[in-house]
């Protein structure tokens, strides 16, 4: 095949910063140089209408009816100028399928195939409960020639449920990453109770359990929290840090650039995610690649990132929500300075060994090649 095979990517780039974004960042970055048969053409998703923290009701059904539109418009532009093979379409699910869906008629009532790219982990629970979003999901699988999803029980979930045309793909880590993670010598945790949370601090993010958590384990400790927040969610978690002690010992930073993340990373005792939902999060490839010991919830992809079922695990899973459990491991981890160092080490080879752009391009670009084969080109009715 002399011709490129063209790919429409409609996914998210910063601003605002998020999961799905950088994962667009680094894919977009490593076929901007690659040599091969394809060529993407980006059309990009972020959310412009409204702050990325502003989980009100009204903003996000307003908002995401702008960026639908706009979405819309692009699409139909891109498909008469681009005229693409494939449209690989990223979705963070809730809301967002309607979106979804509508990109998804359009595209196949031209006669395109449609790959959704699942960026969330909530997949078997949208099963047990069956409830609107699940029906959502289960109409955009139907309708799409192929799916991606980034966790082994998302992709058993919908086995189960007899969806034939789903593939599970990791997501990867970016090539300057990557680089830094081989230069990187054996890492040492230092005895510094240093703890470190990197995202957007919100709520559903655990960031209320950690401070609670935090506030239960004596003698010096600091805790950072990196990313954007509202004002009103800081000062909260500035009360709650002070009901047991009056001394300040968690700092804000606000939201850094990439650098200065991986710094902060380097510099912790360990990194904490108490999410109540992931799907494969950046933040804790970042911190494996970086040798940093990792505590998070067992969601999503998490527990199988870590391995934590392995003889060389690379941090600890915890419930969500469950302060006691997430004290628990944090104590562990900062009055065990060997087992610390193991776990951040170990993280490291499985970063190099597994999640590299390089080996995860290939699994994308079989997937791509599956898709133009498939002459089981969809229908909308």
């Amino acid at each position: 095949m002399t011709d490129k095979i063209k790919i429409l990517l409609i996914s998210p780039l910063p601003p605002p910063l998020g999961g799905i974004a950088t994962w667009s960042s680094i894919l977009l970055d490593y076929y901007s140089s690659a040599q091969g048969q394809f060529h993407i053409t980006h059309q990009n998703s972020a959310i412009k209408y409204r702050k990325i923290t502003d989980l009100s009701f009204s903003k996000r059904v307003l908002g995401g009816i702008k960026d639908t539109l706009t979405a819309v418009k692009e699409l139909k532009h891109n498909i008469a100028t681009v005229n693409p093979d494939i449209i690989h379409l990223t979705s963070s699910a809730s809301f967002a399928l309607f979106k979804d869906l509508l990109l998804i008629q359009i595209a196949a009532r031209k006669k395109k195939r449609i790959i959704i790219h699942f960026h969330f982990g909530r997949i078997p629970h949208m099963a047990k409960k069956k409830n609107w979003e699940w029906y959502l999901i289960s109409k955009v699988i139907t309708k799409s020639t192929s799916v991606i999803v980034i966790d082994e029980s998302s992709y058993n979930t919908l086995a189960v449920c007899g969806f034939k045309n789903i593939v599970n793909i990791p997501n990867p880590i970016s090539a300057e990453l990557e680089e830094i993670s081989q230069k990187l010598l054996e890492r040492r945790v230092q005895d510094q109770n240093r703890i470190v949370f990197v995202g957007h601090v919100v709520a559903a993010k655990g960031v209320f359990e950690l401070v609670e958590s935090c506030a239960t384990i004596p003698g010096k400790k600091e805790l950072i929290f990196v990313g954007p927040y509202e004002q009103v969610v800081k000062d909260e978690l500035i009360k709650r840090s002070e009901i047991k002690t009056k001394s300040r010992w968690i700092e804000f930073t606000g939201a850094l650039d990439k650098n200065e993340v991986y710094r902060q990373i380097q510099n912790a005792t360990v990194l904490i995610l108490p999410s109540f939902s992931e799907g494969f999060p950046n933040v804790v490839l970042e911190a494996m690649a970086l040798g940093c010991p990792v505590i998070a919830t067992n969601v999503g992809a998490i527990p199988e990132m870590l391995d934590i079922n392995s003889d060389n695990p690379s941090g600890i899973c915890v419930s969500p929500k469950n302060v006691t459990e997430l004290s628990n491991a944090i104590v562990t981890l900062l009055n065990d300075s060997v087992k610390a160092t193991t776990m951040g080490n170990n993280g490291r080879k499985k970063i190099l060994n597994n999640y590299t752009i390089s080996s995860i391009s290939g699994l994308y670009e079989k997937l791509w090649m599956d898709t133009i084969k498939n002459k089981d080109l969809k229908s909308w009715k």
